[in-house]
């Protein structure tokens, strides 16, 4: 695929390096303390080197440039106590300070047992860099739980491809 440009913007092309992970099924997540999700499971990479800590859900920004990032997690067999939303942040971290760069909100209903929510967009991240999910009810106490469905890439996955500039 090739980018673009167009009255002297350009728009970021794929570069082809490509990473995606998916989680495993993790049962009865306490999402009230917040949960980093781990990225167990390499599905394709192509890029030099382990970019993705599979023990720790980090990934770490081979190189400096523009990333389009598709994370998908699936949550099952919900049981919500008192949560007014569950919101799930994107957080880079850079010179030590995390900083939320992408972020998903949903308000529950009581009856709720299943929850499918998506991050996409394009990212501009310097080397070094690193990225982490974290999962998390937000506001009114309480202890809800849920299931982390993971167990192929099709379910709870993070994929990210670097991209570059032209024009």
């Amino acid at each position: 695929m090739a980018g673009y440009s167009s009255g002297g913007a350009s728009a970021p092309a794929p570069q082809g390096e490509i990473g995606r992970w998916y989680a495993d099924t993790v049962a009865n997540v306490t999402l009230s303390g917040g949960y980093t999700v781990i990225w167990a499971n390499q599905d394709i990479k192509t890029f030099t080197g382990t970019p993705m800590d599979v023990a720790t859900g980090i990934f770490t920004v081979p190189t400096t440039g523009y990333y389009r990032i598709d994370i998908q997690v699936i949550l099952k067999d919900m049981v919500s106590t008192t949560a007014t939303r569950y919101q799930y942040n994107l957080l880079r971290t850079r010179g030590g300070v995390a900083t939320t760069v992408m972020m998903s909100r949903f308000d529950p209903t009581a009856d709720m047992t299943h929850l499918t929510q998506s991050l996409n967009g394009f990212i501009s991240l310097t080397a070094a860099d690193t990225l982490h999910l974290a999962l998390f009810q937000d506001g009114g106490g309480g202890s809800d739980t849920a299931d982390l469905d993971g167990a192929n890439a099709g379910y709870t996955y993070f994929c990210i491809e670097r991209m570059v500039s032209v024009g």
